[in-house]
C-alpha cells in the first residue's frame, strides 16, 4: 500500500502562529520541507494553488497522514 502524503502550504505548515497546523494535522507525521512547482491566487479571503510550468514556487511541507 501507498502511504497517503499530503502537501500543506501556508497556515498549515508548522511555523505558522495560527492552531490550524495543530488542529488540522493532527495525528500526521511530518515527511520533508518541501516546494511545488505553483502560482498562489486568492479565493475569497484565503490562498490556493494552481499548478503551472511557469517559474513559480509555493514553499510547504509534506506529511504523511495516518487516515486519510
Amino acid at each position: 500500500n501507498m502511504p497517503e502524503l499530503l502537501f500543506v502550504y501556508g497556515t498549515l505548515r508548522r511555523a505558522c502562529r495560527s492552531d490550524a497546523h495543530n488542529r488540522y494535522l493532527a495525528g500526521a507525521t511530518f515527511v520533508a520541507d518541501a516546494k511545488l512547482q505553483a502560482k498562489l491566487f486568492r479565493v475569497s479571503y484565503y490562498p490556493a494553488v494552481t499548478l503551472t510550468t511557469e517559474d513559480y514556487w509555493v514553499k510547504g511541507e509534506i506529511y504523511q497522514l495516518r487516515d486519510a
